[in-house]
């Protein structure tokens, strides 16, 4: 079926149609932004309790959502971020995520057995987000790193397609809410050169690393 995943209608006809044993939402208006306080509201806000009514009244057995790390802010309080680290909402997309994650937890308490997933920064095939960017900036030349080396955690779109299924397949899971990410982070100089190396055949410009500096006050 092609529409949009809030249209009511369209909803009614998909599951009177079929026996949905599990809904997936991955469909969002995604990063910052990317549209207006209305936009981020409709699609994924309103849009995401949309599914999950729908999947309530027509008892699907599992809806895991998509939400995003952005729920700790661009930068977390804490460092890495833990479930129970304070959510920020600093920009329009974070705090959509965060209404739509308390929707999400309105129909757990109603009795919907639903999966929250918080990705970290996704790569894969016919990536068009983060990724590509931090590949043409690197490409370019045009990224500078900072003398103290900082760590970024991604996530293998694949990976995070073998945890979806790992999740469907789980007949109890204690917990409702999980981050996702590879099993280790990589340095932001390793992965220039990486990127770098493969476009050029060489290591990434060492002229290109940052001095950090440390501002003081003076009274």
């Amino acid at each position: 079926f092609e529409g949009s995943f809030y249209d009511r209608d369209l909803l009614g006809e998909i599951f009177e149609k079929f026996t949905i044993k599990s809904v997936i939402h991955a469909a969002a208006l995604r990063g910052g932004g990317a549209g207006t306080k209305k936009d981020y509201d409709r699609v994924n806000v309103r849009g995401t309790e949309t599914l999950l009514e729908a999947s309530f009244e027509n008892q699907a057995s599992k809806f895991i959502f998509f939400s995003s790390v952005g729920v700790f802010g661009t930068i977390p309080r804490e460092v890495p971020a833990r479930i129970l680290t304070e959510l920020n909402g600093d920009n329009e997309y974070h705090r959509s995520k965060i209404l739509a994650e308390k929707k999400a937890t309105e129909f757990i308490e109603k009795g919907l057995n639903v999966l929250i997933i918080r990705p970290t920064i996704t790569y894969g095939k016919g990536d068009d987000g983060f990724s590509k960017t931090l590949v043409e900036l690197v490409r370019k030349r045009i990224l500078f790193i900072p003398f103290k080396d900082v760590k970024i955690h991604l996530l293998d779109v694949v990976g995070c397609a073998e945890l979806v299924i790992e999740m469907l397949k789980a007949r109890d899971l204690n917990e409702r809410v999980f981050i996702a990410a590879d099993s280790d982070p990589i340095l932001l100089g390793e992965l220039a050169n990486l990127i770098y190396f493969h476009c050029h055949g060489v290591d990434y410009p060492h002229f290109l690393r940052m001095p950090t500096f440390v501002f003081r006050a003076v009274s």
